[in-house]
């Protein structure tokens, strides 16, 4: 409970400054919007938030109500480069990667709940969970 709060205080104390949403990518199966953000402070951070996609209810305008999924290391706080961050889903839509600067930064696999953050983990993951199943015909 007091990891929680703590977390929370940073999230809220350290997001202040310019944001902007850099990408925002629906699953495949509409389940989840993923928005990934990036947040000028001290220095440049991307954090994503995952948005739960509820029938009659949540939008993917209401990103900064929640905790962000996963707060990127710290990146030189320029609008003069192009970081080229981007998301993708996995064909299933069970799990959402970030890469930026075309390496793969992190990625969230929501069938095992887990955090990964190394980039053949990641490309693995996202190639297991992209496969498309043959359908077989009678």
């Amino acid at each position: 409970m007091c990891g929680a709060n703590v977390s929370r205080f940073f999230d809220a104390w350290f997001s202040f400054g310019p944001h902007d949403v850099a990408r925002r990518v629906t699953a495949p199966d509409w389940s989840r919007t993923a928005i990934l953000v990036r947040s000028y402070g001290f220095d440049l951070n991307f954090k994503l938030y995952v948005i739960e996609r509820k029938s009659g209810g949540g939008s993917a305008n209401d990103f900064g109500k929640g905790e962000a999924v996963w707060w990127s290391r710290d990146y030189e706080p320029t609008t003069h480069r192009n970081w080229n961050e981007e998301i993708e889903w996995s064909k299933d839509s069970s799990v959402i990667a970030v890469s930026v600067e075309g390496q793969y930064a992190f990625a969230y696999d929501f069938i095992a709940d887990q955090k990964i953050e190394e980039p053949e983990s990641i490309r693995s993951l996202l190639d297991l969970r992209s496969k498309v199943t043959p359908t077989i015909t009678p």
